[in-house]
Order: structure tokens, then C-alpha cells, then sequence
């Protein structure tokens, strides 16, 4: 009540200005129209920079329930954003980003429940993430033409042996509960993604020139295997 009362005081103490272009002045909704407020002329008013600020910061003070939380969000915006940056005390800062991170939250919420909200996002987030594997996959083509063949090999040597070097400095224990988050995953996985990705593996060992290829692979990494470990006993 005191500073409901100090803000109606403050507001109508204010002289009756007109903004201009470039004289630093800012327009101020007197009831918010995250409240309820319009833009009706007798509910704007002309402050100065620092006016505003005082305004909102009184308006989070004065407000209670969902009507704090959202004087919260405005005062804390302007706050840290550049064109409205202000300075606030430690404790001040503390309160606004505790209540901020309410109402971010709520909204989140509240938008990710809307089925068309959802579906827009997720097709933006995956054509994001397709054009960044295009680019991605791009840069690696342009840096492997690079390389000789010779230079390709070495590397792929290297990759290869320090995958098999992190895993063989792996404990007994981390690969005993690997195996086991592994097998335990699978059984929690979704029937249908689990029936998807078993017919996928059927299709791909069923294709002959796959299989010779995989069965190529595995024969060669045997022989390297047993020609190394050989090599390393005598």
C-alpha cells in the first residue's frame, strides 16, 4: 500500500513533457500493459531515463502474485539490457533474477503445451542442426582433400588407436557398468524405436555388399589384432 501510494504520488509529480527525437526521453505506460494498461494518451507519460526506472522499480515493489513476477521481468530487462541499463543494488539484483527465472519458466512451459508452438520449434531446431551437419561435414570434406593419402592414413591410424587406448586404460569396473547402462537402456527403449533400429540392422547385414565390406573390416582389425600382440610377445 505505502508504495502504491508513493508510485500515484511520483507519476503525478511529474511535469508535462513531449518527446522529441534524440532528447533521451522515454514513453511510460502509468498501468502496464502487461496489467491491463492501453495506449490511451491519459495513461502515457514522458519521464526521464531515470524517472523509468524508478517507476518500474516501484511497480515491482507495489505489485503482488502474477502482476510481481511480471514487473519483475520488465525491471529486470531493463536492467541488463544496453539500451536500458541501469544499476541495481546486490540484494535487488538477487530478487529480480530469482522471480525472472520463475515467470522465464512459466513461459516455457506454457509454450512448449501449445502442439503448434512445439512443432514450429522442433522444425527450426532440425533444420539448424541439418545445416550445421552440412557445414560441418563441408569442413571436413575440404580439410581431408587437403591431405595426401599417405598424411589421410596416418590419421586414421591415429584416430583409431586412440579410441582403442582410451578404451583399453578403461577399469574392469567402468566397462562392466558400461555394458550394463547399455543392456539396461535397451530394455527400457521405446518398443517401436527398438523394433526400427533392429530392422535397420537386419536390412543393412542383409545387403551383400555391406556385409562383405563390415566382414572385410572386422577380418582385417583380427589380423592387425594377432599380427601386433604377436609381434609384442617376441
Amino acid at each position: 500500500m505505502i508504495y502504491t501510494n508513493l508510485y500515484h504520488k511520483f507519476i503525478s509529480s511529474r511535469p508535462k513533457r513531449v518527446k522529441v527525437p534524440n532528447d533521451c526521453l522515454e514513453s511510460h505506460h502509468i498501468i502496464p500493459r502487461s496489467l491491463g494498461g492501453t495506449n490511451a494518451k491519459d495513461n502515457l507519460i514522458v519521464l526521464t531515463a531515470r524517472e523509468h526506472f524508478i517507476a518500474h522499480l516501484l511497480l515491482w515493489k507495489m505489485s503482488t502474485g502474477n502482476a510481481k513476477y511480471k514487473m519483475a521481468n520488465a525491471l529486470w530487462y531493463m536492467s541488463h539490457l544496453p539500451k536500458h541499463k541501469r544499476h541495481i543494488s546486490s540484494r535487488q539484483y538477487a530478487i529480480l533474477r530469482e522471480e525472472h527465472g520463475v515467470i522465464s519458466s512459466n513461459r516455457n512451459r506454457r509454450l512448449w503445451a501449445d502442439p503448434i508452438h512445439k512443432a514450429k520449434r522442433s522444425a527450426s531446431i532440425s533444420r539448424a542442426k541439418k545445416d550445421l551437419g552440412h557445414i560441418t561435414a563441408e569442413h571436413t570434406k575440404s580439410v581431408w582433400a587437403n591431405h595426401t593419402q599417405e598424411e589421410r592414413a596416418s590419421r586414421s591410424k591415429n584416430i583409431t588407436k586412440g579410441k582403442k587406448q582410451g578404451w583399453s586404460n578403461k577399469s574392469a569396473e567402468y566397462k562392466a557398468d558400461y555394458s550394463s547402462r547399455l543392456k539396461q537402456g535397451h530394455k527400457n527403449m521405446d518398443p517401436i524405436k527398438r523394433k526400427i533400429a533392429s530392422d535397420k540392422m537386419r536390412a543393412y547385414w542383409r545387403d551383400p555388399i555391406q556385409r562383405a565390406k563390415r566382414i572385410a573390416s572386422i577380418t582385417k582389425a583380427g589380423r592387425l589384432y594377432r599380427a601386433k600382440k604377436k609381434q609384442s610377445i617376441s
